[in-house]
């Protein structure tokens, strides 16, 4: 199902955002430190968010799952090029990630007679390069520690500067 095909007053986009929410809480609970990102024609609008003239039910749901996920809209310019009088250019086509800093999002002229910008997103992506494995570090002479030192140190430690602020141990 793709959001472009949905009509604005169905109900099909409930379940759209229902479906998507569905998939990504999978993936969630089989990777919880997996990076989100989606792309796509939404065909949505939100007056703030996607500087839309009006909000519609869609706009709102499209909100609410980015925010629920916590994923941003990297798309900042209008995507949709107005091919009639008194349309105005508007974002539709939206890119949604949970890693923002990672991407970087360009709006190219249309290609054929598509009346959408072509987006290009690119991920610099490298190796990572093999780590060495931390080194073990055992301290097994406690006889020859410096105990009074260590006392001196927990002793002169600003305590109250950095914890036990408030009375209540669950806090």
């Amino acid at each position: 199902m793709c959001a472009a095909c949905l009509s604005p007053n169905s109900s099909d986009y409930s379940k759209f955002f229902d479906y998507l929410t569905s998939k990504v809480g999978h993936i969630l609970s089989l990777y919880p430190f997996a990076e989100i990102s989606m792309l796509g024609d939404f065909n949505v609008h939100h007056l703030l968010w996607l500087f839309s003239p009006f909000t519609d039910h869609p706009g709102e749901l499209a909100f609410n799952f980015a925010i629920l996920h916590d994923l941003e809209q990297l798309v900042q310019r209008p995507t949709r090029i107005p091919d009639r009088l008194g349309d105005t250019p508007k974002i539709l086509d939206l890119f949604l990630t949970s890693n923002p800093s990672a991407y970087a999002v360009t709006l190219s002229s249309p290609l054929g007679s598509s009346d959408h910008n072509l987006i290009s997103v690119s991920c610099p992506i490298s190796p990572i390069p093999p780590q060495n494995p931390p080194k073990r570090r055992c301290l097994w002479r406690f006889i020859s520690a410096r105990w009074e030192d260590l006392r001196k140190y927990y002793a002169d430690f600003p305590w109250n500067d950095c914890c036990f602020r408030v009375r209540d141990p669950s806090l």
